[in-house]
């Protein structure tokens, strides 16, 4: 009898392996939207619905100047993303991917082929994802190892969004990459014209994008469940809200309310580009500037809240935050923070164009800088 209980337990423990083997191996993504217990998302605009909202707080009454700043060789385009214990991950165009210590001093780095624009994503094994204008996708350890490379046919400037058990970006090549972890090919998507902006997952798993030539897809299991062609280049990433609504902008001037089927809800059109991509924050209103150098917030039916004039285009993307505040930053090289009802809180000039956007990590704000830095904002004591 013990060694028939034995034997149901072994073999259950087999069946179990089994499973969880094919589902990473497999060749179709998970489904739904997988909720990490213990685990927050860490990537360009915050989470895989790339909703740009924090959970963490902003901080409100600041220090005059940045508590540290890290000196690169090159611009900092690429946005930070934070993983364990306070670590700052950024790309440069110097070719390297950087590790900062919580004091802004350099953990690691790792050298690439060429440009990073692409973003990072941060795993819950603390392992760090990116794109390269060399075209590859990389993954590199914790401690600084490059694990592994993907290559594609084009600069990989569009931010990896990491969800159940995959790595999903685009390429100047036209494809959509769909990756297992271990940097296997799962499926590819051919859009037909470079995709600079990022996906979004929404919460059936699907996956939302844009290429550039302004064609709009949701792909369920690689394949389209929906598209439609938009009235202009498109470089901003999607937002997918709690209320599935999926928000982006448009080289014509929109900021657009696209449903899950792919048909335009509202719009709201500003004077120029809008290539940055959309905040939403807990209530649905949305946050996101515009070449026309204004930052607009709407409410959830493409209605005007409110907007802040800047002295530059706008390319950074908002971050908003648990405690009511929007941040951001502007071509005129300074970086802004205002509650959610449009009152200027405070404001920092650095030295150069602030088109990386800014993140909220263990709740002091970082940024990179086209004047070679990358600096990190914290509350007064």
């Amino acid at each position: 009898m013990i060694l028939r209980i034995a034997a149901v337990l072994v073999l259950s423990a087999l069946v179990i392996f089994l499973l969880r083997s094919r589902d990473e191996i497999g060749n179709k993504p998970a489904g739904p939207v997988v909720v990490r217990t213990g685990y927050q998302y860490s990537g360009f605009r915050a989470d895989p619905a790339r909703t740009g909202f924090y959970r963490g707080a902003c901080p409100v009454e600041i220090k005059p100047e940045p508590v540290w700043k890290f000196t690169g060789m090159n611009e900092f385009l690429s946005s930070p993303a934070g993983g364990k214990n306070g670590i700052v991950y950024i790309g440069c165009d110097d070719g390297f991917m950087y590790a900062l210590n919580p004091d802004g001093t350099e953990k690691w780095k790792v050298k690439t082929g060429f440009n990073i624009l692409s973003s990072p994503s941060v795993d819950d094994g603390g392992n760090v994802y990116f794109g390269c204008e060399d075209g590859n996708l990389y993954k590199v350890s914790e401690n600084g190892e490059i694990l592994w490379k993907f290559k594609t046919g084009g600069y990989v400037n569009s931010s990896p969004v990491i969800e159940g058990g995959m790595v999903c970006f685009g390429s100047d090549d036209g494809f959509l990459y769909n990756l297992d972890l271990r940097g296997k090919l799962l499926w590819k998507f051919n859009g037909g014209s470079p995709i600079p902006s990022s996906p979004a997952i929404d919460s059936n798993g699907r996956v939302c994008f844009a290429c550039r030539d302004g064609k709009f897809y949701i792909l369920e299991n690689g394949k389209p469940a929906a598209s439609i062609k938009l009235g202009g280049e498109v470089w901003s990433t999607p937002a997918v809200t709690k209320f599935n609504e999926i928000i982006i902008g448009c080289d014509d001037g929109k900021i657009l309310f696209i449903t899950t089927d792919c048909k335009i809800r509202n719009f709201y059109k500003t004077g120029d580009k809008v290539r940055a991509s959309p905040a939403v924050d807990q209530d649905g209103n949305v946050y996101i500037g515009s070449y026309d150098r204004y930052f607009y917030s709407l409410n959830r039916e493409g209605k005007l809240r409110w907007k802040m004039k800047t002295m530059g285009e706008i390319e950074s993307s908002a971050a908003a935050a648990s405690n009511k505040t929007v941040i951001w930053g502007s071509n005129d090289g300074i970086l802004r923070c205002a509650d959610t009802e449009g009152k200027l809180l405070w404001s920092y000039t650095a030295k150069g164009d602030i088109t990386s956007s800014p993140a909220i990590i263990e709740g002091r704000v970082v940024a990179g800088c086209e004047d070679n830095t990358v600096f990190c904002i914290d509350k007064k004591e």
